[in-house]
């Protein structure tokens, strides 16, 4: 502002012995960069509250609140409420490296899953256990419940079996007594298939694979403790799950 009042004193000094049009001119001149100051004042202005406003986290305009508001949403939306809950266990009988893996379904109300027959839907329950060399299995895994069945689905138009609330699913196992299982890792079970809502929207689940929990001993009921609890007639030992 001072150098603007010195450019028009002089131009009134100058006014006196001079003519009005090369001082209107530069009167003129004076106008124009005081507006440029003032221009550049108020850009430096904003640009010093931006930074400010950069250190308190937001501006005048609110974007970064915005943003990180919108930010944090797209994280929330990330987590899907899945309506299963899978369980695997490993059960052994006792005095032997023999017995059962399961894998046990949580449903919540309104879902299920298919049948593992090949006879019970178009696309079965698919469940395996994951290839281990200390891990053998005879036969398939079977479900503790029978399935509910449709003869006639109305969609599908054949027989449908599906699996709803809590369902658990055996197989017969033996695993090598001589392995530390805490060491090398409990045995997996994989599932493939599909969880289903009685709204007709269907999850596809592909290669889901869940570590046994080691779930105790069991005893057979058709033989006393004093024999269940000898090594078997083969002389493999009891074995190590570092319980």
């Amino acid at each position: 502002m001072r150098m603007w009042k010195t450019v028009v004193v002089g131009c009134e000094i100058e006014d006196r012995d001079c003519r009005r049009g090369p001082c209107r001119l530069s009167w003129l001149t004076s106008v124009a960069v005081v507006a440029l100051l003032i221009s550049t004042n108020n850009c430096f202005a904003q640009d010093n509250s931006f930074g400010s406003a950069r250190k308190s986290g937001t501006d005048q305009n609110g974007f970064s609140q915005a943003f990180e508001s919108r930010f944090n949403a797209g994280q929330t939306q990330n987590e899907v409420h899945e309506p299963w809950k899978f369980e695997a266990r490993l059960h052994l009988e006792k005095g032997t490296s023999e017995g059962y893996l399961v894998l046990q379904v949580d449903l919540e109300e309104g879902h299920y899953i298919y049948s593992v027959s090949a006879e019970g839907s178009p696309a079965p329950t698919k469940i395996s256990v994951a290839a281990n060399p200390s891990v053998q299995t005879r036969g398939v895994f079977a479900p503790n419940v029978s399935a509910e069945v449709t003869q006639d689905d109305p969609v599908f138009h054949r027989r449908i079996e599906k699996h709803k609330g809590q369902v658990q699913f055996f197989v017969p196992c033996q695993l090598d007594a001589n392995i530390d299982f805490q060491a090398a890792g409990m045995p997996v079970i994989e599932f493939n298939g599909q969880v289903c809502s009685s709204d007709g929207v269907c999850i596809p689940i592909s290669g889901h694979k869940i570590t046994a929990k080691f779930a105790g001993f069991f005893e057979r009921k058709n033989q006393s403790a004093s024999q269940t609890a000898q090594p078997t007639p083969n002389g493999e030992k009891q074995i190590s799950l570092g319980r």
